[in-house]
C-alpha cells in the first residue's frame, strides 16, 4: 500500500506542475478487468486479490464447518443449477454510487446435483455470492454478514435467469456500417483514463459488477450480447481507425432487449515520432499522449495513453486519437529518481495539434 500511495502521490505531484507523467494508466496499460466473457461462454474472474477462504467442499448437511456459507443455487423455476462458477465479493456502500462489489475471492468451479456448495473459514465482513454458468446471466446473491462469533454456516440463496439482451448498430458519420467494431459492456460508472493506483485506492472505481462480455460488429454494423444481468451498463466501442466511444445509461431488464440504437464514431487521428537524446535515437523510452481539456469534450473522456519507443527510437500511438490539441512527454524507463522523470517530461514537452487525416501527424521528442 505504501508504494501504491507513494506512485500516487508522485502522480498528483507531476499534475500540479502541469507534465503528464502517470505510473500506470488503464489505457495503454494492464486491463483491471480480467473476467471478460464472449457472447457464448462464461468468463473467468481472477482479479488477483487474496482468497477469503481457506478451502471449500460441496454438501448439503456439512455442520462441523464454522464461520462459513452454505450457497444454494437455482434457476426461476427452483430446480438446482448443477453446475456453476462461484465467486465471493466484498460489499459496500457509496454515496453515489450506492452498492459496489469490490475485492473478490478466487472462483471455484461446483458440480451438485443439488445445486449446494459449502464455503468453510470464510473471512469476517460484508460479503455477496456472484455465480455464472454459460447459458445463464450472472448474479448475486443478497448481501450477508459473516462474523467472528459465528458458529452455524450462513446460508446463501442465489436464483439465476436468462437475463437481458443489448443490441444496436455502430456507422461512421455518413451513416455507412462499420464492421468488426469491438463492443464491451462495462458498468456504468467505469472511468477507463483513471489511473489504476487511484482506482486500487479508491474501490468504487473497480467495482465490476455488470457482466463483461465483449462482441465484434457484423456485416451490417449490428451486435447483439445476451445473458446480461438486469443493471444499468456502459458500452465501450473500439475500431482500430476510429476514436473510441462510450454509451451510458443503459438499462437493461430481465428478459427483455434493449436497443442502443446507432451507435456513430468519428475517424480518427495519428501520431508518431522519434525520441532522441544528444542526437542518438533513444529505443525503449516511454511516451505520454494527454489531450488537453476542451468544452466540447466530458473530462472523463480526455485522452491518456502512453507507448513506448521501438529499438529505432520510433513510437506510434496504437489507438486512433479524437482531433484536438494534445501535449507529448518522453521520458527514459532506467531513472531511479522520480523527480529526474518529472523534470524530463517537462524539458521534453511538445504540443500538437491532430486533425484527422490518412497520414499520421509527426512530432520527435528530445529528452535533455
Amino acid at each position: 500500500m505504501q508504494s501504491k500511495s507513494l506512485r500516487l502521490l508522485i502522480a498528483l505531484l507531476v499534475l500540479g506542475v502541469g507534465v503528464i507523467v502517470v505510473p500506470m494508466l488503464v489505457e495503454g496499460g494492464p486491463d483491471p478487468e480480467p473476467d471478460m466473457q464472449s457472447s457464448r461462454a462464461g468468463g473467468q474472474e481472477t482479479a488477483g486479490y487474496p482468497s477469503a477462504v481457506a478451502g471449500s467442499r460441496t454438501g448439503e448437511q456439512d455442520r462441523s464447518v464454522t464461520r462459513g456459507i452454505r450457497v444454494t443455487v437455482v434457476g426461476q423455476q427452483g430446480r438446482p443449477v448443477t453446475s456453476y462458477r462461484l465467486q465471493l465479493r466484498r460489499v459496500f456502500d457509496d454515496a453515489e454510487l450506492g452498492t459496489c462489489y469490490g475485492e473478490c475471492t478466487d472462483s471455484v468451479e461446483v458440480r451438485s446435483a443439488a445445486g449446494v456448495h459449502v464455503l468453510p473459514a470464510v473471512a469476517p465482513g460484508e460479503w455477496a455470492t456472484m455465480v455464472e454458468t454459460p447459458t445463464l446471466a450472472r448474479s448475486y446473491s443478497d448481501r450477508f454478514v459473516v462474523s467472528e462469533e459465528q458458529a452455524d454456516l450462513v446460508d446463501v440463496r442465489v436464483v439465476m435467469s436468462v437475463g437481458g439482451r443489448l443490441t444496436g448498430i455502430v456507422t461512421d458519420d455518413a451513416g455507412k456500417p462499420i464492421v468488426g467494431a469491438v463492443i464491451r459492456t462495462q458498468d456504468n460508472n467505469r472511468l477507463d483514463q483513471i489511473p489504476m493506483d487511484m482506482g486500487r485506492l479508491y474501490p468504487p472505481f473497480l467495482t465490476q459488477a455488470n457482466a463483461k462480455f465483449q462482441v465484434t460488429t457484423d456485416t451490417d454494423g449490428r451486435f447483439l450480447i445476451t445473458r446480461l444481468n438486469p443493471s444499468v451498463y456502459q458500452l465501450r466501442v473500439v475500431h482500430p481507425d476510429h476514436v473510441r466511444t462510450y454509451v451510458q445509461d443503459l438499462h437493461v431488464q430481465e428478459g427483455q432487449l434493449t436497443d442502443a440504437g446507432r451507435i456513430v464514431m468519428e475517424l480518427g487521428c495519428r501520431v508518431e515520432g522519434f525520441v532522441t537524446r544528444a542526437e542518438k535515437v533513444l529505443p525503449g523510452a516511454k511516451v505520454m499522449i494527454a489531450m488537453q481539456p476542451t468544452g466540447d469534450r466530458p473530462p472523463a473522456r480526455h485522452v491518456l495513453d502512453s507507448v513506448y519507443a521501438d529499438e529505432d527510437g520510433h513510437f506510434r500511438c496504437s489507438r486512433a486519437l479524437p482531433a484536438g490539441r494534445y501535449t507529448l512527454q518522453a521520458t527514459t524507463t532506467d531513472v531511479a529518481n522520480p523527480f529526474q522523470m518529472i523534470i524530463q517530461a517537462a524539458e521534453s514537452q511538445r504540443e500538437v495539434q491532430l486533425s484527422t487525416g490518412v497520414m499520421p501527424t509527426r512530432v520527435d521528442l528530445v529528452i535533455p
